[in-house]
């Protein structure tokens, strides 16, 4: 072999060999970009384990914000390696919360939601990774009607029915029911209820064949049933509260909050409403979706409330009344533009009107003592009053009326019976009914990797 052959044959050797060399270190490469996926996708399918179980024992809690998360823990795996996790939970009020961004549209404490930061782990050489997942979680609620909220008239103690009384309902039946005692007083043999008559005690008087209820469950159109539970209300929640929210910022300082933030606007003292207008969607400076149907306004009276006129409410709205309500002789207090007609109560179109796309009220008036309606009167508005509900000659409700105390008509009435709007109603009177839970907010990322 020449010389030259042999720098070749020695070349080609020195060549071969840095080329086995790169292989082995591009092979070492991939290897340890493989092993960092690994990790990378374990520390996340831990994560997510954690996420998973977290879940499940939300949907079992009551309240939300008492979860106690799960300690970083490591979990036997029987079909692969162990899966090690750490679940930290805090309230929408916790300041540790590492991204407020999340969750940020609550900005007080709520048992109905939940922030949760999920850590998965994956051991890697020098050290560990770590994927976290960042989720905010509200309780998946459907508000419901308490049963005494679900009759034309109901009254803890007695219903007393005279003169004229015409009780239609707009869908289904429109039933009166009696904590204690159902009276018939002087009522007229033309009486109509569509619906049932029921009571906890007995009867006195004669209601002839007034109750006749439009669906038939084939029971007795008059009644005793055992007892409806009264309602739970209580209108100092409202005095000062720190969950409410007036003018876009919680306002009030006293009592622990317990529910989302409402939309407020506050009357100190006695309060007469008699101008033609009262819009609910301006009444909380800055709060633009104000009076709809899922934020309606909470028009808090600290005192007693009369309604003198012709007064039209836009929008959903409730009043939180202290004392007494008052809606004098010959008012109107109505939720429709359309003028009132000569008889409104032959007028389908129009009573309709006053109702939402549902066929439910958009106004309510909750009192803590009595509620009046004098004669010639006409409300489109669930009326509850704590110690009584009085209707005078030639009252018109569009909606529904219910007392812990008693009820009593006086001459004529015609109630034309429409159910609260769930969303609506105070607290104390809104049932609702768990339904799991939904995620509200959710990001996740690879944290730190190993040496």
């Amino acid at each position: 072999m020449g010389y030259s052959s042999l720098l070749y044959a020695i070349g080609a050797i020195a060549m071969g060999g840095l080329l086995l060399l790169s292989m082995y270190r591009g092979s070492g490469q991939v290897d340890a970009g493989v092993a960092a996926y690994q990790q990378q996708t374990r520390a996340r399918a831990n994560a997510r384990t954690g996420l998973q179980l977290a879940l499940r024992d939300l949907v079992e809690r009551e309240n939300l914000s008492t979860y106690p998360g799960r300690p970083r823990t490591s979990y036997p795996n029987a079909a692969g390696p162990d899966v090690e996790f750490q679940v930290v939970a805090n309230t929408v009020s916790d300041t540790a919360w590492t991204d407020p961004a999340i969750c940020a549209q609550s900005t007080t404490a709520d048992t109905s939601r939940i922030r949760l930061t999920v850590t998965g782990y994956a051991p890697a050489t020098g050290g560990e990774v770590t994927h976290t997942i960042h989720a905010c979680y509200a309780r998946e609620t459907t508000p419901l009607l308490p049963p005494a909220l679900r009759r034309a008239i109901y009254a803890g103690t007695d219903v007393t029915l005279s003169g004229d009384v015409q009780i239609t309902s707009v869908d289904g039946n429109a039933d009166v029911h009696a904590g204690q005692d159902l009276k018939a007083i002087g009522l007229n043999p033309g009486s109509s209820i569509e619906g049932y008559g029921t009571y906890g005690f007995g009867t006195s008087g004669s209601f002839g064949d007034a109750f006749a209820p439009v669906v038939d469950t084939g029971e007795d159109p008059l009644r005793q049933i055992d007892p409806v539970s009264v309602l739970a209300f209580d209108p100092d929640h409202y005095r000062d509260s720190n969950d409410a929210v007036c003018g876009g910022s919680p306002c009030g300082q006293y009592g622990p909050p317990s529910y989302p933030p409402y939309p407020l606007y506050t009357d100190a003292g006695d309060r007469t409403i008699s101008s033609p207008m009262l819009d609910a969607v301006s009444l909380v400076a800055g709060c633009v979706d104000c009076g709809t149907r899922e934020h309606p306004v909470t028009y808090f009276v600290d005192g007693n409330l009369t309604i003198d006129g012709t007064v039209r409410v836009d929008g959903y709205l409730h009043f939180i009344v202290t004392g007494d309500v008052t809606i004098k002789s010959n008012s109107r207090l109505v939720t429709t533009s359309d003028p009132v007609p000569p008889d409104p109560g032959a007028d389908p179109d129009w009573i309709r009107a006053n109702l939402d796309e549902d066929g439910e009220t958009r106004l309510g008036i909750y009192a803590n003592g009595a509620i009046t309606a004098e004669s010639g009167a006409l409300v489109a508005a669930q009326l509850y009053g704590g110690t009584s509900v009085n209707t005078e000659s030639g009252v018109i409700v569009i909606g529904a009326m219910a007392t812990n105390g008693s009820f009593e008509n006086t001459s004529s009435l015609r109630l034309f019976f429409a159910p609260a709007e769930r969303y609506n109603l105070p607290r104390g009177l809104r049932r609702d009914v768990r339904r799991g839970v939904r995620t509200a907010a959710y990001a996740e990322w690879l944290h730190g990797t190993g040496s």
